[in-house]
């Protein structure tokens, strides 16, 4: 039930970051705009369509968005082994960020307008390039940890959530996508068993170096 709520709480925070996400096409990475041709009275000015324009573009970002965290309710429902959860999650919390990626790469690439004798700027890699590398670094880490279990797929897991965050925080047009992400590798850090302290595992059978617990003796509170 933590998982769910978890991933209802992304949902939204994808909302809430949809107005820098308008921002971020619009003023940022220029979608829908164009830019008047060198000698002319307004040269290095940008003129763009108004805001409703930015509302499909939205909609395409966000759908992606909220089918993965649909499916990732509907797992943290039904799905009872760790594994399966966690591979899940993991999965969903990749499809929103590479989608938005993709589209605002394509958007960069083929909405802009430069007229003739204007040399082309890369936007998408100026304004949207240093958050998409730690986003990628950070969801390849949280694909990694699927091979591991307990304390080692625990840390690994964390931190690929706090690097989905970093990259939100680095280009915060992107958490209309990367919150939600962090949202869903967080349902599946839950899964997961705390990393136990020296001497202590949740494992009821289990008593540190001591190996199992002789039975009616008590552990270490």
């Amino acid at each position: 039930m933590a998982g769910a709520l978890v991933i209802v709480a992304g949902g939204f925070a994808a909302l809430l970051f949809s107005v820098p996400t308008v921002g971020l096409l619009r003023e940022q990475l220029r979608i829908n705009c164009n830019t008047y041709p060198p000698g002319s009275e307004g040269e290095g000015a940008w003129t763009c369509a108004d805001g409703i324009s930015y509302i499909i573009p939205g909609v395409i970002l966000l759908a992606m968005t909220g089918l993965s965290l649909i499916v990732g309710l509907v797992v943290a429902l039904i799905a009872r082994r760790e594994l399966v959860a966690r591979g899940g999650f993991t999965v969903l919390a990749v499809l929103p960020v590479v989608w938005t990626l993709a589209w605002t790469r394509y958007g960069s690439d083929e909405l802009v307008s430069f007229p003739s004798g204007v040399p082309r700027i890369d936007f998408w890699m100026i304004w949207v390039g240093p958050a998409a590398l730690t986003a990628t670094i950070a969801l390849a880490i949280a694909v990694v940890a699927l091979a591991f279990r307990r304390r080692v797929a625990f840390w690994l897991t964390a931190s690929a959530a706090a690097g989905v965050g970093i990259a939100t925080v680095v280009q915060p047009g992107l958490g209309l996508a990367t919150l939600p992400s962090a949202a869903l590798l967080c349902a599946a850090l839950l899964r997961l068993k705390r990393p136990a302290r020296a001497g202590f595992t949740g494992d009821p059978g289990f008593s540190g170096a001591d190996g199992p617990r002789r039975s009616g003796e008590r552990g270490i509170s």
